[in-house]
């Protein structure tokens, strides 16, 4: 018998999707006044229905700020902007969207051309200034939305699977999903603010120039008006998942856009990253508020002589509504140095709202190509004012809803260890190595045995992995948990070793920091 074999003519399946189904065949109507239209030379059409956009040369300029986004063939598959008067008809408090429709062609998603961007609040945002970054957000999902198709042949839900998710460091995170997840956690978000960050125009990465308490004072008190910001202001708030790297931190990660685009890195290189820290504490009589002084290195770049350092903290208490505060921009040839909590001149103090509990310091790099980076996170607890205890975390995306493993600090340094440290029934564990040699101690290792012995001066000290027993000058003690080897290394129950070579161990519950000093 012979084999059968059933041929079926291949058709392109169209299946739309709309990111609003509601308004699936036109964009919104406008909800009073005339309409407006100006249209570029090459079809684009900026379109007002907001009397505040009644003017073609006004419109014309929000086409040319569209056109300062970096851009590529994609761009031929978006059709107009719409500005409407009021907000969000549908009442998510959005400043725009942007409605994008495919079809799949041999399972393929592909594109459909005729996009649009809607921009609400025209009548109260009535400058190009105050539109540019809602306008680079969402030409941020056509262009992600474009080449992530192109590239991978994946929807979003198929993310995971993807090169993206590779590039951007998020294929093992569990808080970053399409649906049922916050709205800064959708993928295709974190994709358009990636956008804004690495492609944005030059009017959406404009600086404010922010003055700490110390500027305040000098400039006149705190009426000073520079202190007010918004969440648009870039080197404040430039991106909207503040538990993420920001886009330039990850390598490969515009690499990855522009080889998906094909287009060509015309800005370099980001900044190098700097560290923040916390570097006096001064109390002036007759103010409860100290002064908190922060200092960080200078930066280096490729291709800007002068770079632009910004210093924000924030708390991020569980359940509770996160707040950021900008503290001060500084520029190259400044001194790299900002405070909080008060200030005096000669007889006149200014004071300001200090944190109670731990907040976060970061130091916002940006380079005149508008690349910006941020530096490791410098956790502080203030509870005690005067004393307060510091850690930093070398990734900000540690803070993402579990807290990090534990930090050591040795006589006041940060140690820095190839395997992390580890909690387990209560007790810390930590490299046996690096915390004895740091200690003065020497390391000895029989791999016979596998029994590790650390000699202080006339001390021994000797551990046998796995086992609960271990012997201090010939003594036997008793651990609560075993040596054992994790990735290569020898972990230790940091508080036995510690004590063992007559160090002080303290433990911060809320920073997870254990410090250790000599007696």
């Amino acid at each position: 018998m012979k084999n059968r074999i059933f041929r079926q003519p291949v058709f392109a399946v169209i299946l739309t999707v709309l990111i609003n189904l509601v308004f699936l065949c036109q964009p919104l109507l406008a909800a009073s006044g005339g309409t407006t239209v100006y249209t570029a030379p090459d079809g684009f059409k900026v379109v007002s229905h907001s009397k505040a956009w009644a003017d073609t040369e006004k419109l014309m300029s929000v086409y040319k700020e569209l056109m300062n986004n970096i851009h590529g063939e994609e761009m031929k598959y978006l059709g107009s902007i719409n500005i409407y008067p009021g907000p969000d008809p549908e009442g998510t408090g959005s400043a725009g969207r942007w409605y994008g429709a495919w079809k799949f062609v041999q399972g393929v998603p592909v594109l459909l051309d005729g996009r649009y961007i809607d921009i609400f609040n025209g009548d109260s945002l009535t400058t190009v200034e105050s539109i540019a970054r809602t306008i680079a957000h969402e030409y941020g999902h056509h262009f992600t939305y474009y080449h992530y198709f192109k590239k991978e042949k994946k929807t979003w839900d198929q993310w995971k699977s993807s090169g993206l998710a590779e590039a951007r460091g998020l294929k093992n995170n569990q808080k970053v999903g399409t649906s049922g997840v916050h709205h800064d956690w959708m993928i295709h978000e974190i994709a358009a603010e990636d956008y804004v960050q690495l492609f944005g125009s030059p009017t959406v990465k404009m600086s404010q120039d922010f003055r700490d308490i110390a500027d305040r004072l000098a400039d006149g008190g705190a009426g000073n008006n520079k202190w007010s910001y918004n969440t648009d202001t870039f080197n404040y708030h430039p991106q909207e998942n503040y538990r993420l790297p920001l886009a330039a931190n990850v390598k490969g990660l515009k690499k990855y856009w522009l080889n998906a685009a094909g287009l060509e890195d015309t800005a370099g290189s980001p900044p190098a990253q700097v560290v923040p820290q916390l570097v006096k504490v001064n109390k002036y009589s007759g103010i409860d508020t100290p002064q908190y002084v922060f200092t960080w290195n200078a930066s280096q770049d490729d291709r800007s002589a002068v770079l632009e350092y910004t210093l924000v903290w924030f708390e991020d208490s569980p359940g509770a509504i996160m707040s950021f505060y900008p503290v001060r921009t500084v520029i190259d040839g400044e001194p790299l140095t900002a405070v909080i909590g008060s200030a005096k001149e000669e007889r006149i103090y200014l004071w300001e709202r200090v944190p109670t509990g731990v907040a976060y310091f970061i130091v916002y790099v940006k380079d005149s190509d508008g690349l910006i980076i941020s530096s490791p996170v410098l956790a502080v607890d203030f509870s005690d004012r005067l004393n307060p205890t510091t850690v930093l975390i070398d990734d900000i995306s540690l803070l993402s809803g579990q807290w990090f493993s534990p930090r050591v600090k040795i006589n006041d340094k940060q140690m820095s260890f190839d395997v992390p440290p580890v909690i387990k029934n209560g007790r810390t564990l930590v490299p046996l190595r690096a915390i004895f040699e740091e200690l003065g101690a020497e390391v000895q290792w029989d791999e016979k045995t596998r029994t590790v012995t650390a000699l202080k001066g006339d001390k021994v000290i000797s551990l046998k992995i796995d086992s609960y027993d271990a012997e201090v000058d010939g003594s036997r003690v008793v651990l609560d948990v075993p040596a054992q080897i994790m990735n290569g290394r020898t972990l230790v129950p940091l508080r036995f070793v510690s004590e063992a070579l007559g160090a002080i161990v303290t433990w911060n519950q809320r920073l997870q920091l254990v410090s250790i000093k000599p007696s």
